[in-house]
Formats: C-alpha cells, structure tokens, sequence
C-alpha cells in the first residue's frame, strides 16, 4: 500500500480497481435514496457522482496499468452507476451509448486515467530529470505508448 493505493509487484492492478469499486460502491448504496429524488435535477446528480465517486475510484489511477480485463472491470461499474443515477432498471433495455448520452460524463474511464497520467507527464520532476536517466526514460516510453507513439528509442 502507497498512499493509499495498491502496488503489486508484478505490475497487475486488477486488485486495488477491485478494492476500489468495493469502496465506492458503499457510496453508491447510500447515494440511492438522493439520486431517487425527482426534485434534484440530472445535473446535480452527475456533480454529486463525479466528486463522491470518481474522484475516489480513479484515486492514484495514474498508476495503473491497465489491461483490457481491467478496462472491462471499469467500464461496467461505470455503466452501472450511470444507469443508476438515470434511474434505468434491467428490464427497460436501454443500451449502454444510451444511458452514456443522457448523462454527458466521459464514456471510457480508461481515458480519463490517460488524460491524467499524460497531464502528469508534463508536471513531474521525472519529466524535468536529464533524459539519459534511466526513470526520465521509461516514463518518456509509458507515456509514448499511452499517446499510440511506437518510436524505437535505442
């Protein structure tokens, strides 16, 4: 654990995206009853969602290394509390671009975690090391890789 996040070893952050879905959806629960509430408007409830609960799930998600299964992981948990924040149920088979149009918020967190870590990039003191260091070149290929750049660095 550091500051507040989970650093395995080997590199997977399957357990700490995990972790954190548990955290938030604890959040969630107790959110029902005010996103029920017809009086707030969507507008309000989707504040209320990226504050309470986005912020604490993508909490240090500049980290992570996302694999698909991961992606998948978040993509569906932010589906379900979009969904809930709509007030859609299972049964009324509303699709998924949807329910994603209604509410405006970002359709991918995997690209939320990229636009923070390439935001990152630029404001680290990594970034402002020598470029023959070692750590300055492998954040340098992380964030290349990231943008979709494949250049040979040798």
């Amino acid at each position: 654990m550091y500051l507040g996040s989970v650093q395995p070893s080997e590199g997977r952050c399957l357990s700490d995206i995990k972790r954190r879905i548990a955290l938030v959806s604890s959040v969630m629960a107790s959110l029902s009853k005010t996103l029920r509430d017809r009086r707030l408007s969507l507008t309000i409830k989707i504040r209320t969602y990226k504050v309470l609960v986005l912020s604490t799930v993508l909490c240090a998600a500049e980290t992570w290394t996302v694999r698909a299964e991961d992606a998948r992981t978040l993509e569906s948990f932010h589906m379900k509390c979009q969904r809930q924040i709509l007030g859609i149920r299972w049964q009324d088979h509303v699709g998924n671009v949807d329910a994603a149009n209604q509410t405006n918020l970002p359709p991918v967190m995997v690209q939320i975690i990229v636009k923070r870590r390439n935001s990152i990039f630029g404001h680290t003191h990594i970034a402002r090391m020598p470029c023959t260091l070692p750590v300055h070149q492998a954040l340098r290929c992380q964030v290349d890789l990231s943008v979709g750049r494949f250049a040979d660095r040798s």
